[in-house]
């Protein structure tokens, strides 16, 4: 029975839509890479394509597989979103098994994202409205703890309790920390941003202050900058 790849391969290509579904997954990375928030995701209906036998097809008729495509009604309700928003369609994709056609919409300039979202999430056309998550992953080339930091390594407490597995969760965001300490090199890259304020309450010697090298380690273990090389 060789004749079976030809068969699927007939099958397979017999699936597809002929009109292409348009997904441009490395213009959109690029797009949603440099401003994320002017995207969102909409999706429609996208009703299963009725089968209509013709002459020679099997009772479970194996000519009549669904195209992997929105249909014609999907395409339409989808211009019309985008007529009536002002927003433009730069990928989109069919889930057969929900019946739903989605598509990446870009939110034109000027307009509020969160006001689109609650306005198109009362229009009974559209099934689902959100906005457009954007992820990085944590492995990086060169170090396991998947950061690019020279002394990351240095840190063995930070390995030894696995705090890179925590961080996909918090990383301390809001949270406020005092460290008595020596001074500490507030104006270094990994530290400036995130130090609200320095005291010396030894002497007025501030240029020892900035060079003191425990406060700026213990500071840096606390608030440094994640993978920024330095």
């Amino acid at each position: 029975m060789k004749w079976w790849p030809a068969l699927l391969l007939a099958l397979a290509t017999g699936a597809c839509s002929t009109s292409p579904v348009r997904i441009q997954s490395a213009a959109l990375t690029d797009q949603v890479s440099s401003s994320p928030e002017r995207f969102i995701i909409a999706a429609v209906d996208n009703g299963p394509a009725g089968f209509q036998p013709r002459a020679g097809s099997s009772p479970r008729g194996y000519d009549g597989v669904a195209s992997y495509g929105p249909s014609e009604l999907a395409r339409q309700t989808m211009r019309s979103l985008e007529n009536k928003y002002g927003v433009h369609e730069v990928s989109a994709w069919p889930i057969a098994p929900l019946h739903m056609h989605c598509a990446v919409l870009e939110v034109p300039a000027g307009m509020n994202r969160d006001t689109l979202l609650a306005a198109m999430a009362h229009d009974e056309r559209v099934k689902l409205a959100q906005p457009l998550q954007s992820f990085s992953t944590r492995t990086e080339a060169g170090h396991p703890e998947g950061y690019n930091d020279p002394y990351v390594e240095l840190q063995r407490g930070f390995q030894q309790m696995d705090v890179a597995d925590a961080h996909p969760w918090s990383r301390g965001e809001g949270v406020k920390v005092a460290v008595i300490d020596t001074g500490a090199d507030t104006e270094h890259v990994d530290l400036r941003a995130n130090v609200a304020g320095a005291v010396n309450f030894v002497d007025s010697d501030d240029q020892q202050f900035q060079r003191d090298r425990h406060g700026t380690e213990v500071a840096g273990v606390i608030a440094a900058v994640a993978n920024n090389g330095a």
